[in-house]
């Protein structure tokens, strides 16, 4: 409704001069008539009042329209009930007036006018029937909010621990015995979670839910780089599910299965994520029951993967044709450095299969064979093998029941391969001849050869051998060692966990069996809290402290620690 309001309209009407030099916010305040601007409106303006008709009866004057040459002012009137107005709270916007002066718009014409519009060129409730849309989820750049909230409305308790660290890089709750539900609100906070880049739920009983959980969760993360999930019993759902996510997912580089009673069928499903996967440097399938058709999937799987750097298949059941299909991938297979397949049982058939493709493989760096039931005449075809390969560093041959044909076969092997670096024969029998035979190695070249030596006389040891491995890695790469572990430490703090130093290693390129490093790991971490000073481990000094408290009272002389001490102290020094 448009009213016309003049001389000998009620409401008195001002001149042009007046208009020009009075505020009219005062002047129409005598008739009841109340600005919803708190600031004075000028002749020619617009304007938006609010006038009491009686009673509780409420109207809104819009547009409100000076003219000085008319000397009349123009304006309509609109029910306050239409528009939903608090008339208390516009009451009270306009007697505090506590905005300054040189504000334009009151803050209250945004807050409580709800599509109220002060055009001149059209007046519409449209905004009403489209209201604005509200953001579900806060800022959450760590997921704990969503958590929060997927918690209560499932009806759990939210567990502490994960509260205090969910906006930490390195997220480590193993124990917790989480079971599916809880995990399905940890998935939904961590799939928008930009801060964590590993994860560790080992031992959480997931089950196959609680891993589908996850592996969905992981379709949408892109920023956990490395996930434990062992000691889960996820089966043969949770695999399925794992493996669709590898077929999409585009950033994970480690991840550990083990221990989640995984079987044949399981491996078969897992390979299909393997084969198209091209992102995926470590794998960790030990500790299950993959037996002769798992080895024989994992075989196929293997031959045409081109990511896979490491994998464990460690203390499984991988017998006969399964072992020939494991060999037969390194054939093809043209980027796997770390292959652990001991505590198995690859017998005659994969010893064989073995001297066939060893040869015609070309990147092949550290083999373990622990305990897989390799008599003498297994260990003479490995040997062939070994004679033909120009790769493989280390190889490992504990437990074995080779006889002593079968360890001489390995040491004529080692004579004519001089790219072996390390020969571990322990717990193997060893006659007066093959232990001559060693020790000539060991003089003759760069060869570390662990044996239990003559009824236990001078013999080397794991950690002692591993730890000449690391030295010579620091020699060689000790100052890509430092820049990765530098942007590792991205809070500058000096210090990282164990977790994050064992991918630092394995991505500056020192190939050790997950075995080996934990046991590295654990020597160089002299407070045995998982957390040390990497800057240590950098200058030797962790090191040459561990040969002198572990092996200085062992040996009879002391000068082969001090020889190494300060070999090792000259070579290592970075810029």
């Amino acid at each position: 409704m448009t009213q016309l309001c003049t001389k000998q309209s009620s409401l008195r009407p001002q001149t042009a001069s007046q208009l020009k030099n009075d505020d009219i916010s005062l002047q129409l305040d005598t008739l009841m008539i109340r600005p919803l601007s708190a600031n004075p409106i000028s002749a020619g303006q617009n304007g938006t009042f609010l006038t009491e008709e009686g009673g509780n009866n409420y109207s809104v004057i819009e547009r409100l329209r000076i003219d000085p040459v008319l000397d009349q002012f123009s304006f309509s009137v609109r029910s306050a009930k239409k528009k939903k107005l608090n008339i208390k709270t516009t009451k009270e916007a306009w007697l505090k007036k506590t905005k300054p002066e040189d504000e334009k718009i009151h803050p209250f014409v945004d807050q409580s006018l709800n599509g109220l519009d002060n055009s001149d060129e059209y007046d519409t409730d449209i905004e009403e029937d489209f209201p604005k849309p509200e953001n579900k989820y806060r800022a959450d750049p760590t997921g704990i909010y969503r958590y929060q909230e997927k918690c209560i409305k499932s009806g759990i308790l939210p567990i502490s621990y994960l509260r205090r660290h969910i906006g930490r890089r390195n997220v480590r709750m193993r124990h917790h015995y989480l079971g599916g539900e809880a995990s399905k609100a940890i998935a939904e906070a961590l799939r928008v979670n930009t801060v964590t880049e590993s994860l560790d739920l080992s031992d959480n009983y997931l089950k196959c839910c609680g891993a589908r959980f996850i592996a969905d969760m992981m379709l949408d993360n892109m920023f956990i780089l490395h996930m434990n999930l062992s000691n889960n019993f996820i089966r043969t759902r949770g695999v399925e599910a794992l493996s669709v996510m590898l077929q999409n997912n585009t950033t994970l580089k480690t991840l550990s299965l083990s221990g989640n009673q995984l079987c044949d069928r399981d491996a078969g499903l897992l390979v299909e994520g393997i084969k198209n996967n091209d992102t995926l440097q470590s794998l960790d399938l030990s500790n299950n029951n993959i037996g002769e058709l798992g080895g024989i999937y994992l075989g196929n799987g293997l031959a045409i993967n081109e990511s896979l750097v490491d994998i464990d298949l460690s203390w499984n059941c991988i017998t006969r044709k399964g072992a020939v299909g494991v060999a037969q991938a390194l054939k093809s297979n043209k980027v796997l450095e770390v292959l652990d397949i001991s505590w198995n049982g690859i017998g005659l058939e994969g010893a064989a299969a073995l001297q066939k493709y060893l040869p015609a493989n070309k990147k092949l760096r550290i083999l373990d064979l622990t305990n897989n039931r390799i008599t003498a005449e297994a260990a003479k075809k490995l040997a062939i093998g070994l004679k033909k390969n120009q790769v493989l560093e280390t190889i490992i041959l504990n437990q074995n029941a080779m006889k002593h044909e079968g360890v001489e076969a390995i040491l004529k092997a080692a004579q004519v391969n001089l790219v072996l670096k390390l020969i571990s024969l322990e717990e193997v029998g060893l006659n007066a001849s093959n232990y001559n035979l060693m020790q000539e190695l060991c003089v003759d070249r760069d060869l570390t050869i662990l044996h239990g030596g003559t009824g236990g006389y001078k013999r080397p040891t794991a950690i002692k051998s591993t730890l000449n491995i690391f030295r010579v890695f620091l020699e060689e790469k000790g100052s890509d060692l430092k820049r990765a572990l530098e942007q590792q430490d991205k809070e500058e703090v000096g210090g990282l966990y164990s977790e994050e130093v064992k991918y630092c290693l394995k991505d500056t390129g020192l190939r050790l069996t997950n075995r080996q490093l934990d046991m590295l790991i654990e020597e160089i971490d002299a407070s045995t809290t998982g957390n040390f000073k990497y800057s240590d481990l950098l200058s030797i000094n962790t090191i040459t402290e561990h040969f002198k408290r572990k092996y200085s009272q062992c040996l009879s002389d002391n000068a082969t620690v001090n020889s190494m001490t300060k070999h090792m102290g000259r070579q290592v020094t970075f810029t």
